[in-house]
């Protein structure tokens, strides 16, 4: 038998009894959570299932739920046996309302969208939304995460598992972190960044740009987090802000109502440590100039690892599709890093930092550059793809395929010839065959408007041809000699037969012509 009442401090009461056993009771929600004059009501739909309704203290309407079902971890319901009995709510994974946070995938019911005047409380080992200027609970989120790392030493961020083939870029891409083993915990950690170009194509992506904490168990994480696509705070296909805590792989999540941002607006992302309570240690998380979306969390563990972060997922949690699906820029710096220790609640003084890179795709050309390690200035690179490097004073030369998909080339630092290419929504960059002098000019065209012909400058002053001929790049000498820093112009004969005019060692005009199967040098 199952009974449940609301006590005269407003916390619900429970109590089971078992054949052979005694009654047994247990808390369900603390003092504060229920009405007085409120009801319960309960159902058990399956034999391996209860779940409770009351009404809350600010008239809401709240619930918890218990199975006895084997389920994924984390959550791992207690036996139910007679004198034992679990501590609730013990969720499973319900498979059909899972919604995507910064912190991976969870079931919506742990979720609440933080209202003005309230915070999150970890306090005796549950998550609780707790209204600031009472003190009064909101909702009861269930116990906190088991430790990600019992032995309590330095934990990285847990990653989202490999997805399946295909482009297999899912949660953490790349990230630098940073450990505070000294006395003093951290109590100032703020970025800056900007905000970069949308993504180049829209698969349903959800990708988040963040600086953040966790502590050594890495049982949860708080974050001020910039997102494109959705969440469920809220969001789209637009860039948004708000801030996030989200405690262990699965579990329970806050976030304040994101508000929208525009491409190229500057946001600094700060978190700070404001107070030390006997069960542990109070945080602000903050987007500088936008107060609607401060969080804060009371009586956490020390955070001790700081991060800066590019996570990202397709649809549902489940892979990008595409390198395009990245912003359409080359990287995101974080910069003007600034990370003290000290007190709870001071200023604290400037740490001595040194970042630890970490790349868990590369596929598209990602990386995590360390930039500078300085607090105050650090700064740390987050690439999305390979970055475009051009030798300084390198010639341009472009045409459209079918005067649509652009063809870029410019010389890189080692005078490669180099073609970005507009492909399935993304620029692709390759290295072509051949050395160019430095300096040496470009011209091209595309036969028919589609198949490249490239004409260059090699170390010997010839002018050479790059041209795309089944399905790659091949590199010829073409007869005469250039003079040295001479242009080069080019067309085709009805779209076809090359026409290349440079100047030779005289400074005369010569023109290379495609007559049937050969070039034929002219001086003009």
């Amino acid at each position: 038998m199952e009974l449940w009442w609301i006590a005269n401090d407003g916390s619900v009461q429970g109590a089971y009894w078992y054949q052979g056993s005694t009654w047994q009771r247990y808390e369900l929600a603390p003092a504060g959570s229920a009405s007085l004059n409120g009801g319960i009501a309960a159902v058990s739909r399956i034999p391996t299932s209860m779940e409770l309704w009351y009404v809350g203290h600010d008239g809401s309407v709240l619930d918890d739920y218990w199975y006895q079902l084997p389920v994924p971890a984390p959550f791992l319901p207690a036996s139910r046996t007679p004198g034992q009995r679990p501590k609730p709510p013990v969720r499973p994974l319900d498979t059909t309302d899972i919604v995507l946070t910064p912190g991976g995938l969870r079931p919506r019911s742990l979720g609440h969208t933080l209202r003005p005047g309230e915070h999150v409380s970890l306090k005796d080992g549950r998550v609780r939304i707790i209204e600031s200027t009472t003190g009064n609970v909101v909702k009861d989120l269930g116990e906190i995460a088991p430790d990600a790392n019992p032995e309590g030493t330095a934990a990285p961020p847990a990653q989202a598992d490999k997805a399946v083939p295909g482009l297999p870029d899912t949660g953490w891409i790349e990230n630098a972190q940073w450990r505070n083993g000294g006395a003093d915990p951290i109590v100032y950690f703020t970025t800056t960044w900007v905000v970069p170009s949308p993504p180049g194509s829209d698969d349903g992506q959800t990708v988040y740009l963040f600086n953040g904490m966790q502590p050594d168990n890495a049982a949860h994480i708080l974050q001020p987090v910039l997102q494109w696509g959705p969440s469920p705070a809220g969001g789209g296909n637009n860039w948004s802000i708000t801030n996030w805590y989200a405690d262990g792989q699965g579990g329970p999540f806050s976030a304040k109502t994101p508000i929208s941002v525009d491409p190229g607006t500057v946001l600094q992302g700060v978190i700070t440590c404001t107070g030390q309570s006997e069960v542990g240690y109070n945080y602000t998380c903050q987007f500088i100039g936008y107060p609607d979306v401060d969080l804060s969390v009371t009586d956490v563990p020390e955070l001790t690892w700081a991060y800066e972060t590019l996570e990202c997922y397709g649809p549902n949690g489940t892979n990008l599709t595409q390198c395009s699906d990245y912003p359409s820029t080359a990287l995101t710096t974080m910069y003007d890093i600034e990370i003290k220790t000290g007190t709870p609640g001071s200023s604290g003084s400037d740490a001595t930092i040194s970042w630890q890179a970490v790349a868990t795709f590369n596929d598209c050309g990602q990386n995590c550059v360390i930039v500078s390690d300085a607090s105050p200035g650090g700064a740390v690179d987050l690439d999305y793809r390979v970055p475009v490097t051009a030798e300084p004073g390198s010639a341009l030369a472009c045409f459209g395929v079918n005067g649509s998909a652009t063809r870029l080339y410019y010389l890189d630092t080692n005078n490669n010839v180099n073609e970005l290419a507009w492909v399935n929504n993304q620029f692709v960059k390759s290295v072509l065959p051949g050395t160019a002098v430095p300096g040496s000019a470009l011209a091209c065209f595309g036969v028919n408007g589609s198949a490249t012909r490239l004409y260059y400058l090699d170390t010997n002053y010839n002018v050479n041809e790059l041209a795309w001929v089944n399905n790659q790049f091949v590199n010829s000498v073409l007869p005469g000699s250039a003079v040295p820093r001479s242009s080069i112009a080019c067309f085709g004969v009805n779209g076809s037969a090359s026409r290349v005019y440079y100047l030779d060692a005289d400074y005369r005009v010569d023109e290379l012509a495609w007559l049937g199967n050969s070039f034929v040098n002219n001086v003009l």
